[in-house]
């Protein structure tokens, strides 16, 4: 075991930019180690004592104002009541097994520290996990911003939200911090299930602003009785994340092809079916690579289209007509490709389905 207190370098502002790179060379080794002794969910918990309390986060979201179709990446109000019930979305998997969680090993974390010195002058825990993802080749897990959901909500002036495939639940918070509005979600992964449950208790929600299902979303998708004006949602992309290996996840139904005609078809029908007139369809969705290169959103175009929907335009100041999209700017999610094929900087996209 060693001897080294991890803290009295991380967190520490400019602690490596102050340090000569002989006494870094001599560091990195001992420290990376001490990080892997001190444990993964140790250095989580502390992470998480750290973050700003979930009813201060709640507050903070509920009167935050937005007034554009996009936001910055680092715009990340909400998000620290997700990371404090939801600790397992570092156990989440590429398409190869590995995670952030499995690969906290002391040669990686050499790595990690290494570029941490190059790129940040201060050696924050919450980068030094976060690249240990981008070293091992993981990268971080997405979390839908809540903030985007929010302005979408608001933007359209809607009431009663479907998300199919909840997640982390970014969608979930961005609706119901709206006055008025209600939130129907369906979650196939348990554990994740009962992490929404428990920011839902947290946050003092009740059964007319939320309702959460566990199962399939193409098994609850009939089931549901009433009508929707917004549906909201970003599906898991295929086998790019790999949340658990429980049989309700659609992952299991082997191929792309396989995925696509057994989830993502009868699913995107589904939410179509379930939209009042006049309601909208939006999507989080962009084309990717893992073990193939796969058109994910060619094929959500394609369904909407087939079934009548096509993406919404609108007249812009200048009147020029443009597609009605919501984004983040500059982020980055493992696997994801520019439609040029050239870059893993991207916008995350919201797409908007309207009935033609």
């Amino acid at each position: 075991m060693t001897t080294i207190n991890i803290y009295d370098y991380l967190d520490i502002r400019d602690k490596f930019k102050t340090m000569k790179d002989d006494e870094f060379d001599k560091l990195k080794g001992p420290l990376s180690q001490a990080l892997v002794d001190y444990t993964f969910e140790q250095v989580l918990e502390d992470y998480m004592d750290r973050l700003t309390p979930s009813l201060d986060d709640w507050a903070n979201l509920k009167k935050k104002q937005i007034d554009k179709d996009y936001i910055s990446s680092t715009s990340v109000v909400g998000t620290n009541i997700i990371k404090r019930n939801m600790p397992h979305l570092y156990e989440v998997q590429n398409h190869k097994g590995k995670s952030i969680v499995t690969s906290w090993t002391q040669e990686v974390l050499e790595k990690v520290l290494v570029t941490n010195r190059k790129s940040h002058s201060t050696p924050y825990v919450s980068e030094i996990i976060r690249q240990v993802g981008f070293v091992s080749g993981t990268s971080k897990v997405t979390i839908y911003r809540p903030l985007l959901t929010k302005r979408i909500v608001e933007r359209f002036n809607f009431k009663h939200v479907l998300d199919v495939c909840v997640g982390w639940g970014g969608r979930m918070l961005g609706s119901v911090c709206v006055d008025g509005v209600s939130y129907t979600g369906i979650e196939p992964f348990s554990k994740t299930y009962e992490g929404l449950q428990q920011m839902k208790s947290e946050l003092e929600l009740n059964d007319e602003q939320v309702t959460l299902h566990n199962d399939r979303a193409e098994t609850i998708l009939p089931e549901l009785e009433r009508k929707y004006d917004l549906a909201l949602t970003s599906p898991p992309y295929y086998n790019l994340e790999i949340y658990t290996d429980e049989d309700t996840q659609s992952h299991h139904y082997g191929g792309y092809e396989d995925w696509v005609d057994k989830f993502l078809r009868p699913v995107i029908v589904g939410v179509l079916g379930k939209l009042v007139e006049g309601g909208k369809s939006c999507w989080s969705v962009k084309n990717f690579k893992t073990d193939g290169s796969y058109n994910l959103y060619d094929d959500v175009v394609k369904i909407h289209e087939e079934n009548g929907w096509v993406p919404m335009q609108e007249e812009d100041s200048n009147g020029i007509i443009q597609k009605v999209e919501f984004y983040v700017g500059n982020c980055l999610r493992p696997g994801l490709k520019d439609n040029d094929g050239k870059s893993k900087k991207s916008k995350e996209i919201t797409y908007v389905f309207v009935k033609e």
